[in-house]
């Protein structure tokens, strides 16, 4: 089921109302901002320090390619000539399909768009670099908006360039096209998917989503809102968890504290199943939502997260029960209670808690010596697991640093690095409200033999992990990956046990002698 979290790396605000929409308030929906004069020519010489810049990184199933084979970078932007969008993509190899309709039988972009917030009246613009080398994009036009395709099609500006590692293109689509008019604060609704469509036919087709839903064009809910804003552009993902017991689907909606008393709700269709407020405990800004299997039936797969009456996102039922109901790893927990209770460790110790790199540490209180340290990992956790379980085996004790490892099992579930920050960002939430004064140190994703085909992955986890602890004097980011790799690039063999994933002695030596100077300051 775990998997369906990895994928769920979006979802904007979907907001039940017409055109020209005021913006939402700060952190909910994408923003895409304004920007200047853009020539449309394909080169993206325009977007340098302005624009909305996203990369993709894996399809609605949560299936991913090696970096050079396939990664779409796009970027938005919005101005009196239209939306315009620069995707730049890297493709080991450029297939364009030459038949109009087929188009997306090749490699290409389709953006599916409304100028109205619930999806409906959506057209589907395809764009496609041009065939033999030629800088003229192929755009058609698709959908409800409108019987003469052909003319629509001629008003869309698109540009294209074939380049050393794969291809451009560059479009501005009037906002006359999708009905709305081009001001701050308009809303529309969006979905992109990028389409790599190597020789070989369907079974070589992947198709990367900006926002994890897939059938844009059949189900409105797939399109999420994005708001035209004069301020800098942002991508926001929304805390949303879903789990299956035998009995029932839990849905866990997390967010900040501004948002307590909103309303939520499962809806599926026209039923809605369960509402609850937004309640601030367990140290965070919470609705719980239970769903009965016998009341779902078993005809529904997709759920509604509905806040305030406005579509949040789309999720699918669970398929797989987790252990013990919610969450997994409740006997480590246990456990880890039950030596609490016979001797609490004394407060102002510092925690490490993480996956199964800290859970192995059996030398750590040695190692980190005459630091005061306790071991709080359980092995195959994932960081939104850290946070449920952080109120029993984190804040109870009040440290006064925590070191905390995660991202390695996320990413190799499918969890994009995006989403592992926004975990990331929900555990120092949690603790940041219980615990103001403690400092929490992030300790770089490792390089593993094993998984080095996820390592671009983890590259960027740690880069963006790195410039989110930058912002806030209680976060530091350790960075352990550089002196586990060679002198070829390659992770150190000599490092890492028989599996060539869990690290051997050699290995947290190296981690004993970065992390230590670090957290005794």
């Amino acid at each position: 089921m775990r998997w369906l979290l990895g994928i769920l790396i979006a979802a904007s605000l979907f907001i039940q109302l017409g055109c020209g929409a005021e913006a939402e308030e700060e952190g909910d929906g994408m923003k895409i901002p304004k920007v200047n004069k853009i020539a449309i020519d394909g080169s993206g010489a325009d977007w340098e320090k302005q624009g909305l810049s996203v990369t993709l990184h894996g399809s609605t199933k949560g299936e991913t390619t090696d970096a050079f084979d396939f990664t779409p970078n796009l970027n938005f932007g919005w101005n009196k000539d239209g939306l315009a969008i620069f995707a730049n993509v890297t493709d080991d190899v450029v297939h364009v399909n030459s038949l109009p309709a087929k188009l997306s039988n090749g490699d290409s972009i389709e953006l599916i768009v409304s100028g109205k917030t619930d999806g409906s009246d959506s057209m589907k613009v395809i764009l496609s670099a041009g065939a033999d080398g030629k800088d003229e994009a192929v755009v058609r036009i698709e959908g409800r908006i409108g019987a003469d395709s052909q003319r629509n099609e001629a008003r869309v500006t698109a540009k294209s360039q074939k380049t050393g590692t794969g291809y451009t293109v560059e479009a501005s689509i009037p906002f006359s096209l999708m009905h709305m008019d081009a001001k701050s604060g308009a809303a529309l609704a969006m979905q992109i998917h990028t389409n790599d469509y190597d020789y070989g036919g369907d079974k070589n087709a992947i198709s990367y989503p900006l926002y994890y839903t897939s059938k844009a064009t059949e189900s409105s809910p797939a399109m999420q809102v994005a708001t035209l804003s004069e301020k800098t552009g942002k991508w926001y993902a929304p805390d949303i968890k879903s789990y299956k017991t035998k009995d029932s689907v839990f849905v866990y909606y997390y967010a900040d504290e501004k948002h307590a008393g909103k309303e939520v709700a499962i809806r599926g269709g026209q039923e809605e199943w369960d509402r609850k407020p937004v309640a601030i405990r367990e140290n965070a800004a919470i609705a719980q939502l239970q769903i009965s299997l016998a009341k779902l039936g078993g005809s529904s797969t997709k759920l509604d997260v509905v806040v305030d009456g406005r579509l949040r996102q789309v999720i699918d039922v669970p398929s797989v029960e987790t252990e013990d109901g919610k969450y997994p790893y409740e006997n480590d927990i246990k456990a880890y209670e039950q030596r609490d209770k016979k001797a609490l460790p004394p407060e102002g110790v510092t925690v490490f808690i993480g996956s199964s790199s800290i859970q192995r540490w059996s030398t750590l209180e040695k190692d980190m010596a005459p630091l005061q340290v306790i071991n709080r990992g359980f092995g195959g956790s994932e960081a939104y697991q850290v946070t449920h379980f952080a109120d029993r085996i984190v804040i109870p004790y009040k440290p006064k640093k925590i070191v905390f490892y995660e991202g390695d099992n996320d990413i190799s579930k499918g969890t994009l690095p995006e989403q592992i920050v926004e975990e990331c960002k929900a555990f120092v939430r949690k603790i940041h409200h219980a615990l103001p004064g403690t400092k929490i140190y992030f300790v770089s994703i490792k390089p593993s033999p094993s998984r080095i085909k996820d390592w671009e992955k983890s590259k960027k986890t740690n880069q963006l992990l790195e410039e989110y602890a930058k912002q806030h004097e209680y976060l530091e980011f350790i960075d352990v990956s550089a002196a586990m790799i060679d002198e070829k690039g390659n992770p150190k063999a000599d490092i890492f046990g028989p599996d060539r994933l869990h690290m051997n002695e050699k290995g947290y030596d190296i981690w004993t002698s970065i992390i230590r100077p670090r957290i005794e300051k």
